[in-house]
């Protein structure tokens, strides 16, 4: 059995007053109610907690413990009273946004400083995963909003797309693919030994449709969990790779050494971000990101 808030509060207002005539007028109850409750709060603690007299009253040496601990407490309470408060503002509320990796370096700052801003009172909470974990927590109503790469198969979730993410070629130099300010065409990389992240990451998929290759034509033997083992890899010159232009042009990227990008003259290949959403109150945040978002995305093509 666990105490009460309410006995809690008799505690620490005897402790505060030494008098339980004025503890009762603080915690607006009767003397006999109040020193009720300090009795139950002792026999459920198995302490004493006040020495009483004919003139005084004053904690015990394990009363004073608990009455520090209490601080704690309402401190605690206090608290989970005022975000429960905030929770009922219109710029308040939980929000939980899932982002795919080769996304997530490039949007999660903007995005949270954005939204933030316009919701000062709101718990925003950001997680980066592969898109199968991603629509498997809105599935499990784990998350709410997720910002994908498409195609991708999201089931009957509500979506928009944010806008389009061209993919260039990454190559070592030592490969005769010709001048990088040229564009080059998809043929150009047909017969190229391909290198791309692991099974699992979107973007493997959507690079293998953008090329229309087939599996056989990646080496296996070189496949890589991250974006920066991925360019390792290419600067290695162990093969070529297609990167998204987002990653490209944000201000962080640089080519290894003896590295070249090349642009593709069309049909372009690119990947569509979007998003999807749990249920319907939940699109206009989705729209709140996507117009952040999309602001991310100008240019790039």
């Amino acid at each position: 059995m666990y105490p009460t808030f309410r006995q809690i509060e008799y505690l620490r207002a005897v402790a505060d007053t030494r008098s339980f005539s004025e503890a009762a007028k603080l915690c607006h109850v009767t003397q006999s109610t109040l020193s009720a409750g300090i009795k139950d709060l002792e026999n459920i603690l198995g302490v004493q907690l006040f020495v009483r007299t004919s003139r005084e009253v004053y904690l015990t040496p394990e009363g004073q413990v608990l009455y520090e601990d209490s601080h704690k407490v309402f401190d605690d309470m206090n608290q989970f009273v005022q975000t429960a408060k905030t929770f009922g503002s219109d710029k308040g509320g939980v929000l939980r946004v899932g982002i795919i990796p080769t996304i997530a370096p490039y949007f999660l700052r903007p995005i949270y400083q954005a939204l933030h801003e316009k919701y000062p009172d709101m718990h925003i909470h950001l997680h980066e995963d592969i898109s199968s974990a991603l629509v498997e927590g809105l599935n499990k109503k784990e998350l709410d909003i997720a910002v994908l790469a498409f195609p991708y198969p999201i089931g009957a979730y509500a979506h928009d797309v944010i806008g389009s993410d061209p993919l260039d070629l990454i190559a070592h130099e030592d490969f005769d693919i010709g001048a990088s300010d040229k564009a080059i065409s998809l043929r150009d990389v047909e017969n190229l030994p391909m290198i791309m992240l692991a099974d699992g990451h979107c973007l493997r998929d959507h690079a293998l449709a953008a090329c229309s290759i087939g599996e056989q034509m990646v080496k296996a033997s070189y496949q890589a969990v991250t974006m920066a083992s991925l360019m390792e890899m290419v600067g290695a010159g162990l093969g070529v790779t297609l990167v998204p232009r987002l990653m490209i042009e944000s201000k962080n990227f640089v080519l290894p050494e003896g590295v070249r990008q090349y642009r593709f003259k069309a049909p372009i290949p690119q990947r569509q971000i979007g998003l999807i959403w749990q249920s319907a109150h939940l699109k206009a945040k989705a729209m709140d990101i996507k117009e952040i978002s999309a602001q991310l995305l100008l240019g790039l093509t």
